[in-house]
């Protein structure tokens, strides 16, 4: 369980939340100002807000419009920036599941209350989010707000991609609305309530193909700024509902500067090298299995990007030499990495 009251939000998702009231005809800073909060100063990018804030604030405003379907609706209003830099990574990437993964690597620069990761299949992806849960076994988080996330989501990867979308099929946690039709309709596949995850599943062959616009150059530098941004965000404390995620996330953050071994991530999430391997333990899994599978999929990540080296993906990846990198990648694929970048192209 998490201690909600250190969950958080990024600030600009307020710019989405008051566009959304604006539209129903109400005030959105005057909403804000009679809850004691400033929405200029909150709004910004390096500010964060409580999850139990934002929570109310959405649940109040459903009330006040009497529409349950007001996350939806919110969703339509997004923009990159209401993600901050993590918005311009997301805008820049080369094809829906460069995105995806964007987005389960940098989750918590939005958002601390989830933690989300893309299971692989042979002819679909499937993004996985899990909510953090109180001390009561329930999440904390708005049906609203959540509703809101995955229609921006769903609104920025259509805006951006421009072709047939992706979906398959969603799970969502949140009860089944009044009409669970528009739900299907909006997102464009089947969808199921009162599911214990919220599960996303993309064609495979659709989420890899690449798109015009994508900007690799660009989402790499701006990646940079995410990962700077999310340094600077107070991660909670490693607890077994949320560790694995934390140690995924520290290794893809120290791996391009060579310090990704336990001791090092163990420092990164404010615990000692002996309880991080215990609580690994605990998990039915250890430091290098979690290694080599962040590795992996970075490795899966990079190689379909042509503007890397197959001796800049090695460094980024923390091996000591490409032939080191070569032979991890030929157990992986059964391919080399040449031979696997020509296949893809």
């Amino acid at each position: 369980m998490t201690a909600t009251h250190n969950i958080s939000i990024i600030g600009s998702w307020l710019t989405l939340f008051v566009n959304t009231l604006q539209s129903y005809g109400i005030d959105g800073p005057a909403f804000l100002a009679q809850r004691g909060i400033d929405y200029s100063a909150a709004a910004d990018p390096t500010r964060r807000i409580s999850l139990l804030t934002m929570t109310a604030l959405w649940n109040e405003a459903a009330e006040l419009v009497g529409d349950d379907e007001i996350g939806l609706k919110a969703g339509t209003f997004v923009t990159p920036t209401t993600f901050s830099s993590l918005g311009i990574a997301l805008w820049s990437s080369c094809s829906l599941r460069d995105m995806v993964e964007c987005w389960c690597r940098y989750l918590h620069v939005f958002s601390t209350a989830a933690d989300m990761e893309l299971e692989e299949h042979e002819d679909k992806l499937i993004a996985v989010t899990r909510l953090r849960l109180d001390e009561n076994g329930q999440s904390p988080s708005s049906i609203y707000a959540l509703d809101a996330t995955m229609s921006a989501l769903h609104t920025m990867s259509k805006n951006h991609f421009q072709q047939p979308h992706a979906y398959k099929a969603l799970e969502l946690s949140r009860p089944t609305p009044k009409h669970p039709e528009h739900f299907e309709a909006f997102f464009g596949c089947p969808v199921t309530f009162n599911c214990k995850e919220i599960r996303l599943e993309y064609d495979r062959a659709a989420a890899e193909r690449p798109i015009p616009g994508g900007n690799p150059i660009l989402a790499k530098e701006t990646e940079k700024l995410v990962i700077d941004y999310l340094a600077s965000v107070q991660l909670q404390p490693a607890s077994t509902h949320s560790l694995l995620p934390q140690v995924r996330q520290a290794l893809f953050e120290l791996l391009p500067r060579g310090e990704a071994n336990l001791d090092d991530v163990a420092a990164q999430l404010h615990i000692s090298p002996r309880t991080l391997h215990r609580k690994l333990e605990e998990q039915d899994t250890n430091f290098r299995q979690l290694l080599e599978e962040v590795r992996k999929q970075l490795a899966l990540d990079y190689i379909r990007q042509p503007h890397l080296s197959i001796g800049e993906i090695s460094f980024l990846l923390g091996f000591a030499s490409n032939s080191n990198f070569s032979r991890a990648f030929k157990r992986w694929t059964g391919q080399s990495p040449q031979e696997y970048r020509a296949s893809r192209q």
